[in-house]
């Protein structure tokens, strides 16, 4: 029979038995030329299953052409099993990149074919889980077959660990294409319903698989409730039980699943994990293969979310090294942990054992290359064994950038081979440089010849733009590339460009890349109405690799416009659309005051369009309040909506009774609210506390028993019903109590809360030293991991508090001049907040040198550092060097530019930057005066003449106004108080250094005199003392003056103080120092 079998003389039977028993895709191809005649749909079929299972072994070639084209002309005759069996080898084949030759058409008919079958449920369950993994991994969706399977998930007896696990397989891919629909979305509710009861069955080795795919479907990004379910920390405490009997794919998968999980979710599985593996190298290092070893490494670089110590990365490294070294680990590995390392840290003992090894893959060549390596041998040899043979063009662009550099006599070979290619397909020459990690300015020149012939073809008609848009958008590496890209798409059709754009980049494999998000943005905001925005925002941010990106990136302002324009322009926009954006960045723990102002003008758009009805989305309206962006008269409109009202009623109450004179409704609602929180009784709880400290309005009598109750219940709060209490109290009052409680919360809050927390104490001028002391511990203690808008924020918080904290701002600069092109869209906050707190120290003005070194500054911003460099006194040459291009310039900061050309004119007159104030100020000049308090005034006036010091009050010199002037010794006197002080009481702020530069330009000295220092003096003589140490001349015996007219101003001014207090003891804060002593700058 085998003999018969043979030679082609086969039954129908035995063909079958034949192609179930073939080895390897040689012998299924020998018996299909042997048999062809025979070969009916059924072989056909179980050929090409046959074929997917031995996939790996085939070579990119098109020799199963005949083969696998018979497949287009059967297409219509599958049975529901055939559908199973050519979808896995067309997924096998789309894996590993081998030309299927399935026509198009072919496809489109397999598809509606499986979409029938759906429809008359002729699959059974588990044949359907088997269908939509393929579908998913083939980047299709059926949204029929996802309907059927969420409706027998709850009641199917066919349910198994692997279907479950296969099930979370297929979501993770359709979350990563963007391709969730409300189906699906049911299909993983129901999963994750379903598989709490199917845990027990599952091994350790499942578990870590369910535990990697929950991770990776990112239930934070995901609506409505954006939080990841219990489920997922219920099966990271089994696994931390059987820590110890986890394998290394186990292990792997726990690795894995981290790079997905958000920072606030437990890392005790993954530390427990990474403590026992540094354990095995130091004590057993033989227990760990080294395949596991190059893996972790692969996890522990791909992860952006967990950082693992450099000194366990450094002994994974050293402990590779020595079996390279031993010739114990396979050429294939070395070649993946090159692969892994190119970007990377470079370990010189790991180079010298790779080196050793004697690889000469190119991705080993490439990590020797970026390591220093000179690679002129390696070149020679290549050269040697390649006469007469065809060099691959991905040979051919690596050989090129190590000869570039250390082989110039074979550049010409190398490039002549590909200067062919780029004519002859430069499509493929990109496709082959996006797969090379090397960077070498040789490959970017090769990369944009062949980017430029791409868009010449595209102009000659020999190439369809949207074919080749997915290389185009990856190679925009430079100007010309971008200038030479949006030319041609202005030059073609356009329509529907945005979906095709998303739909080429949707899926991606490569990193995140800033420049390739600029392009995209760019083509986007021609055509707001046709970006897709819900692909448009889960592209941007349903994927963890992309939302670190844009959240590291300087874009975040320019997304939130595209998003906005496309909104205002498309008339079927719906809210939940700025839900999932927003949400994603707050579980990413990023708050952005982009991203706060884009909900803030959606609302507004929502509201002119719809003036008396409620948001429809109560998410949205949840976010509104929680940004402090809902208006009163909106929460009242807003209690009209029933979902609203039945969760959001006590919040939304409270905002409405903010306004002057709340509706009856909502007055009747707050009276409800407190007799349902009995505050009487003993034993309330804290949910009852939350819900009455959201009210307004409250009576003395209230305020003082939730006073009472927070000092009660401080103890059993958690950290999260404290956040809450704080960001959601309105009362004064409350919040001062809260604000007492902060330190018991501060080590659990995090830097994130806490910089909330302390935002809002300021905002009611609550904050003291003890409090951004526990801010600045937070901020140390998050340092490294902070994003670059939070740490602008923490700056602007320190700058509002007055705190000039020098080492904190030198840090942060440090930090920031090591990647300043992230930070360029805050530069004008953070040099504002420089300028504001007077920071001339050296560390200070060396940090923004440099940053006004690397950065492309705008007009701005180099306006700020114009001004802080006379405010730092710079030479005049560092000055006129920022002085260039302000044609056309305006700015509304007035009086600073008043105030530095006063300055300038006067140090400087002929100079640019004077030229350039000189056309900012405004054409009719007012008098230069400085804000000071009366009070202040007047009593160092009164005590000067006592002791007979002739003293001018606003006196004016030039037209500069000089509070306290003494026109017999041609002094000055600036007062420093409040508003030219810093929170110590000793430090000048910006304004009051520039003050003092200015008067001692027009007045012969500049007597500095702190105020509060001289009012704590009791003693009238000592007063006089301090006036004279200020510089100011006094002749006259401060023991034979007399003090009356001094003590009858202070009389009078505790009188009206006492009364201040009387009318304000309950809406302002205890202070230390008097009233006349702060006063808020403008």
């Amino acid at each position: 029979m085998n003999r018969i079998i043979r030679f082609g003389f086969a039954t129908y039977e035995s063909l079958i038995q034949k192609l179930s028993s073939a080895d390897g895709p040689t012998t299924i191809l020998q018996i299909f030329q042997q048999n062809k005649d025979l070969f009916k749909q059924e072989h056909v079929v179980l050929s090409l299953r046959m074929l997917g299972r031995y996939s790996r072994q085939l070579t990119h070639d098109n020799s199963y052409s005949e083969l696998t084209s018979k497949l287009n002309d059967i297409v219509d005759q599958l049975t529901e099993y055939d559908v199973i069996d050519v979808l896995f080898w067309l997924r096998k084949f789309r894996q590993n990149k081998i030309p299927t030759n399935f026509q198009q058409q072919a496809q489109i008919r397999l598809f509606q074919r499986i979409q029938q079958m759906s429809e008359n449920e002729m699959f059974s369950f588990r044949n359907m889980c088997n269908v939509y993994f393929d579908l998913s991994l083939l980047n299709h969706s059926n949204d029929q077959l996802a309907k059927s399977i969420s409706e027998q998930l709850l009641t199917t007896k066919q349910l198994s660990p692997f279907l479950i696990i296969q099930l979370f397989s297929s979501l993770v891919v359709k979350i990563n294409n963007c391709q969730l629909s409300k189906n699906d979305n049911q299909v993983l509710t129901n999963s994750v319903k379903v598989v709490e009861g199917l845990l027990e069955e599952l091994d350790v080795e499942q578990k870590s698989l369910l535990f990697k795919n929950l991770a990776e479907i990112q239930f934070q990004n995901i609506g409505p409730k954006f939080q990841i379910p219990s489920l997922v920390k219920q099966v990271k405490e089994l696994l931390l039980q059987k820590i110890e009997l986890l394998q290394e794919d186990s292990v792997l998968n726990i690795f894995k699943a981290y790079a997905s999980l958000p920072r606030y979710f437990e890392n005790d599985l993954i530390k427990e994990l990474r403590d026992m593996i540094v354990t095995t190298i130091e004590q057993n290092p033989n227990n760990l293969s080294s395949k596991f070893l190059v893996h972790l490494i692969e996890r522990i670089i791909n992860n952006q979310i967990t950082k693992f110590p450099q000194e366990m990365m450094r002994k994974i490294i050293k402990e590779l090294a020595a079996r390279i070294q031993k010739k114990e680990v396979e050429p294939q590995l070395i070649s993946q942990l090159s692969n892994s390392l190119l970007n990377s840290k470079k370990y010189d003992d790991l180079t010298a054992a790779i080196k050793e090894s004697g690889e000469t893959n190119v991705k080993v060549l490439s990590y020797l290359y970026v390591s220093g390596q000179n690679m002129k041998e390696y070149v020679d040899q290549y050269v040697l064994n390649s006469e007469s043979k065809r060099i691959n063009i991905y040979n051919a662009l690596h050989y090129l950038i190590f000869a570039h550099r250390d082989a110039q006599e074979h550049v010409e070979k190398f490039m002549s081979i590909c200067k062919s290619l780029i004519k002859q397909n430069p499509q493929n020459l990109l496709k082959t440089i996006l797969e090379i990690k090397v960077v070498s300015t040789i490959k970017s020149q090769i990369q944009e010849e062949a980017f430029m012939q791409l868009i010449e073809d595209i102009k000659s008609k020999k190439n369809d733009l949207y074919k080749v848009l997915k290389e185009l958008l990856n190679s925009c590496i430079n100007h010309k590339c971008k200038s030479a890209l949006l030319q041609l798409c202005e030059q073609q059709d356009t329509k529907n460009l945005g979906r095709v754009i998303l739909n080429k980049v949707i899926g991606d494999l490569e990193e995140f890349d800033s420049d390739k998000l600029s392009i995209i943005l760019q083509l986007l905001q021609k055509d707001p109405s046709g970006i897709p925005l819900f692909k448009f925002v889960d592209y941007l941010t349903l994927s963890i690799s992309n939302l670190q990106g844009l959240l590291r990136s300087d874009q975040i302002q320019w997304v939130c416009q595209v998003i906005l324009n496309a909104y205002q322009n498309q008339s079927t926009s719906r809210l939940n659309v700025i839900v999932n954006f927003a949400q994603r960045f707050e579980s990413a723990g990023y708050t952005s005051k982009s991203v706060t102002q884009l909900i803030k003008k959606v609302s507004e758009i929502y509201r002119a369009a719809n003036p008396n009805t409620p948001y429809p989305d109560s998410i949205f309206v949840q976010m509104l309040i929680d940004q402090n962006i809902l208006t009163p008269e909106d929460a009242v409109i807003q209690l009209n909506n029933e979902r609203s009202y039945q969760f959001l009623k006590i919040q939304l109450c409270g905002v409405a009774l903010t306004l002057e004179n709340p509706p009856e409704n909502v007055i009747q609602l707050s009276e409800k609210i407190k007799a349902d929180c009995q505050l009487d009784s003993e034993d309330i709880k804290i949910k009852q506390i939350q819900e009455i400290s959201c009210l307004f309005k409250l009576t003395q009598d209230e305020i003082d028993k939730i006073r009472l109750q927070i000092k009660t219940l401080a103890s059993k709060m958690t950290s999260r019903q404290y956040y809450e209490l704080v960001m959601y109290s309105k009362e004064v009052a409350i919040i001062k109590e809260l604000a007492f409680q902060f330190p018991s919360f501060n080590t659990k809050l995090g830097f994130i809360k806490t910089l909330k927390i302390v935002e809002k104490f300021q905002k009611y001028h609550l904050s003291n030293q003890m409090i951004y002391n526990i801010l600045l511990e937070q901020y140390g203690q998050s340092f490294n991991s902070i994003y670059n808008e939070l740490r602008i924020q923490l700056l602007l918080v320190l700058q509002i508090g007055k705190l000039k904290q020098v080492d904190v701002f030198s840090k942060t600069l440090e930090k920031i001049n090591k990647s300043p092109q992230a930070y360029k869209p805050f530069l004008y906050d953070l040099l504002e907040s420089v300028i504001q707190l007077g920071m001339t120290e050296n560390e200070i003005l060396t940090q923004v040198k440099i940053l006004s070194e690397k950065v492309n500054l705008s007009n701005t911003q180099k306006l700020k550092v114009i001004h802080y460099y006379v405010m730092a006194g710079r030479p005049l040459e560092e000055i006129e060097i920022l002085a260039q291009n302000f044609e056309n310039f305006k700015t509304k900061d007035t009086y600073r530019i008043n105030l530095i050309y006063e300055i300038l004119k006067r140090e400087y007159p002929d100079s640019k930057v004077t030229q350039l104030h000189e056309t900012l100020t405004k054409e009719e000049k007012t008098t230069i005066s400085f804000k000071k308090s009366q009070f202040s005034i007047e009593y160092i006036q009164t005590l000067l003449q006592a002791v007979g010091v002739q003293v001018e009050i606003n006196h004016q010199i030039e037209k500069i106004q000089i509070e306290i002037y003494l026109p017999q010794t041609q002094q000055s006197v600036l007062i420093l108080s409040g508003y030219n002080l810093n929170y110590d009481k000793q430090s000048l702020t910006g304004q009051g250094i520039l003050q003092k530069k200015l008067l001692s330009l027009i007045t012969k000295q500049v007597c500095i005199v702190n105020f509060k220092e001289l009012i704590d003096i009791t003693n009238y003589e000592e007063k006089v003392k301090y006036l004279q140490n200020s510089g100011i001349q006094i002749t006259v015996d401060p023991a034979q003056a007399d003090y009356t007219a001094l003590k009858q101003l202070e009389k009078r001014e505790s009188q009206k103080k006492q009364n201040n207090n009387r009318n304000q003891q309950n809406q302002q804060h205890e202070l230390d120092e008097t009233q006349e002593q702060i006063e808020v700058p403008q």
